[in-house]
């Protein structure tokens, strides 16, 4: 069975090229647009891997996402956060 990775950005040209790259590596991938759609797919799709952007617009922003993900009783889902800032303080 195919590893499960959940695709969260707000910018669908950057969940359509990373869901394209993990598909054709073998895996089944979700995707979400805001950090409240990401908790609602991470207790429906159960994913093995999150990729999670930091800033996202409606309220939620990644870090937080990534805190109520890891609360998650009964998962260990991995997460990785990226951002495409290049300021040191982001």
């Amino acid at each position: 069975m195919a590893k499960k990775i959940l695709i969260v950005d707000d910018q669908q040209n950057v969940r359509t090229t990373l869901s394209k790259i993990l598909v054709k590596k073998g895996y089944d991938v979700v995707e979400a647009a805001s950090g409240k759609e990401a908790l609602e797919k991470v207790h429906t799709e159960r994913p093995d891997l999150v990729l999670l952007d930091t800033r996202m617009p409606g309220g939620m922003e990644g870090y937080e996402v990534c805190r109520q993900i890891k609360e998650v009783k009964g998962t260990d889902i991995k997460v990785i956060i990226y951002t495409g800032y290049v300021d040191a303080v982001d």
